[in-house]
């Protein structure tokens, strides 16, 4: 599975350790980012642009969980 298929796609099956590494990965740049506000203080709607565009790929990895747990994503 390329990274693409894996962080983009809502098709398909994803285990358990790439689910939890996502969300891992997922919550450490929510952190980055907000962290990164404190200092460089970006436009609100650059952070709100930021987060939006990291919600797509944990919904992706979501979706994916929910299809190894065979529940619908959509």
């Amino acid at each position: 599975m390329t990274l693409q298929q894996w962080a983009l796609s809502f098709k398909g099956r994803i285990g358990r350790k790439l689910f939890w590494l996502g969300i891992v990965i997922c919550f450490l740049l929510m952190v980055m980012i907000f962290s990164l506000q404190t200092f460089l203080l970006f436009s609100p709607y650059i952070l709100l642009l930021l987060v939006i565009l990291l919600f797509y790929p944990l919904a992706a990895i979501f979706t994916k969980g929910l299809h190894d747990r065979g529940k619908s994503g959509g």
